[in-house]
């Protein structure tokens, strides 16, 4: 892979992964927690934080034009992830407590199909 194409990988993966444990740890803290104001603190986290991964993911340069250049059969996985951000925008900004499992399922699903299309990019690409 071209140095410069590894890189500009490399960084927007670490970004978003970052992200990534930002908000698992947020839905896994929210989980278990017993406590209201500890979920709603949670809750109004990822309310703030996931559409702001999201438009990272999904901007001009972003992760997936990065991987839609490097894997380009995979643009229909791709549609189907910025499908799934709209789905998953609506959820988050509905969440309640009542809410929380599916929607940590939901995302857990979604951000697993991120990490697997990001490492076959990477993959595909090595020297």
């Amino acid at each position: 892979m071209h140095p410069f194409l590894q890189r500009g990988l490399m960084v927007q993966g670490e970004e978003v992964s970052a992200t990534h444990e930002v908000l698992m740890t947020e839905l896994n803290r929210a989980q278990r927690s017993k406590d209201p104001q500890v979920v709603a603190a949670c809750i109004a986290n990822l309310q703030s934080t996931l559409p702001s991964h999201f438009a990272v993911e999904e901007t001009q340069g972003g992760l997936f034009d990065w991987i839609e250049a490097l894997l380009p059969a995979r643009s229909p996985d791709i549609a189907a992830l910025l499908v799934q951000h709209g789905e998953l925008f609506r959820a988050v900004q509905a969440l309640d407590p009542s809410s929380l499992d599916a929607f940590a399922q939901a995302l857990r699903e979604h951000e697993a199909k991120e990490r697997e299309l990001l490492l076959a990019a990477i993959e595909s690409h090595r020297d």
